[in-house]
């Protein structure tokens, strides 16, 4: 991975971390931080202990969170876009 995609450059402290992408569950978020991180995006998984049990009755709210620095959501939202269009093309 470059080291300017890392939270440990300093000069990434100050950038947002932002929701690029609303999971469907814990597998499906976790499943796609890898393929981010295949593609140099340093990513991680938000609101992870909401999901599940309620949290899936009730949908959307309890979903996890890809989160990623604010200046990679363009090129992350495209790579996560593009990875799930090949999943349902191959389950077709």
């Amino acid at each position: 991975m470059d080291d300017s995609s890392s939270t440990s450059d300093p000069h990434r402290l100050n950038e947002n971390i932002i929701e690029v992408y609303r999971a469907r569950n814990l597998s499906e978020a976790q499943m796609l931080v890898n393929v981010l991180a295949d593609q140099g995006i340093e990513a991680q998984i938000g609101g992870a202990s909401s999901s599940g049990g309620y949290a899936e009755v009730v949908g959307w709210h309890g979903s996890p969170q890809v989160l990623a620095f604010e200046n990679d959501r363009i090129r992350a939202r495209a790579i996560i876009e593009e990875y799930l269009n090949i999943i349902l093309d191959e389950n077709e």
